[in-house]
């Protein structure tokens, strides 16, 4: 079975959610060498490309684009287009399955019509890990470069109906591609994985630690760091506890939450990580006490994953993924982000109680471990063999 797959921008450090989630998908799918695997990704900078390579496994071809610009502005998304096009061309394969993980809009839209004319016997298959009526304006604060998203995603939504097969990581994004009108039964949950193996060495410490780790690696609103600096200010444990708020980028919204660091004078209790490379987070998270992801929803929550995998209990906002592998009270603690004085109340529950933290801590590692990608692998294998037996 021939398979391409078709991406975004790849960054070498960190991956991001969809990045690490196909490079994961793709050596788990290569394993067992039943499949000729190409993938094609854009990058920013040449030297990038065998950074990249190297985080395939070796029978996997990978293609890379070096494009201009920063991610999802339009000149990104427009010179994407013109150069996937291009390599395409050189490509030359005739594929059974072409897998996009990416919506097909401003960066591919004219690549998946073209690729639908030259390769009739192909079928296509779509990852959807987001919608365009939750991202806009979250990941970006130009007002240009936010047209130019919702461009994109208008022109990535009315290509869904030309793919064979629909993959949604959640019940949440589930429900929201019904509500655009894709029958189910083009829809399929798959969830995302994690490699067990990489966690099995992160076990969970019974030791007393001061920590409150937010690992949400990025700093915009929709993470919503700001809502937990409010509850912690709130919180009784913030006289015992420190919180670390993790996450790249000098976004106006980082500063906003600076700000209310000095205003609610949690100077020296809260603490402002800026890029850690995969170990140095895993690392972080291993030795704090527990961890928040106080997102306004999360399409999946793989970094929430990553974390119960570390034998930690986390509270995570109850929006989105995590209602799919949390059960609130069991493996982790689910709270309305925006609702401040039960998120404060949640964090000094977990702060003042090691046996509470042991026992959601012990649960979320049993969790996690459902979610190997060598399981998961096989729910995508299945997908390409009905889709290949459909007329």
């Amino acid at each position: 079975m021939k398979v391409l797959f078709i991406t975004g921008r790849l960054h070498p450090s960190p991956l991001g959610g969809t990045g690490t989630m196909l490079v994961n998908l793709v050596n788990a799918l290569s394993e067992d060498g039943a499949m000729d695997i190409s993938v094609l990704g854009s990058l920013s900078n040449k030297e990038s490309i065998d950074a990249i390579r190297c985080c395939f496994h070796k029978a996997v071809h990978f293609e890379g684009c070096v494009t201009p610009g920063k991610d999802d502005e339009i000149g990104d998304l427009l010179s994407m287009q013109y150069h996937y096009l291009r390599r395409i061309s050189d490509l030359r394969k005739n594929y059974d399955i072409i897998h996009f993980n990416i919506l097909p809009g401003l960066r591919s839209f004219l690549l998946l019509n073209f690729l639908r004319t030259n390769n009739n016997r192909c079928k296509f298959v779509l990852n959807i890990h987001d919608l365009p009526s939750y991202e806009i304006g979250q990941y970006t604060e130009s007002t240009i470069n936010k047209v130019g998203v919702w461009i994109h995603w208008s022109l990535a939504l009315s290509q869904l109906s030309k793919f064979n097969e629909i993959v949604v990581n959640s019940t949440f994004m589930q429900d929201q591609v019904l509500n655009l009108g894709i029958p189910s039964s083009r829809l399929i949950i798959i969830p995302n994985g994690i490699n067990i193996d990489d966690y099995v060495k992160f076990k969970h410490s019974n030791k007393n630690s001061d920590r409150i780790v937010c690992p949400n690696k990025v700093f915009y609103p929709k993470k919503g760091q700001d809502l937990l600096i409010r509850a912690f200010a709130e919180s009784n444990c913030r006289k015992v506890s420190k919180l670390y708020l993790i996450g790249q980028g000098e976004t106006k919204f980082k500063k906003y939450c600076l700000e209310l660091v000095r205003e609610f004078k949690l100077e020296g209790r809260v603490t402002f990580v800026d890029f850690l490379s995969k170990r140095e987070l895993m690392n972080v998270i291993r030795n704090s006490s527990f961890c928040v992801f106080p997102s306004l929803y999360e399409g999946f929550g793989i970094t929430i994953l990553e974390a119960m995998a570390c034998g930690k209990p986390i509270i995570s906002t109850c929006f989105g993924g995590p209602n799919d592998f949390i059960i609130d009270g069991k493996n982790g603690l689910l709270v309305n982000p925006r609702d401040i004085k039960s998120m404060s109340v949640a964090l000094d529950s977990l702060a003042i109680s090691l046996v509470k933290r042991s026992e959601i801590g012990r649960q979320a590692s049993l969790t996690a471990r459902e979610f190997s990608w060598k399981t998961i692998s096989q729910k995508y294998i299945s997908v390409y063999n009905r889709v290949l037996d459909t007329t």
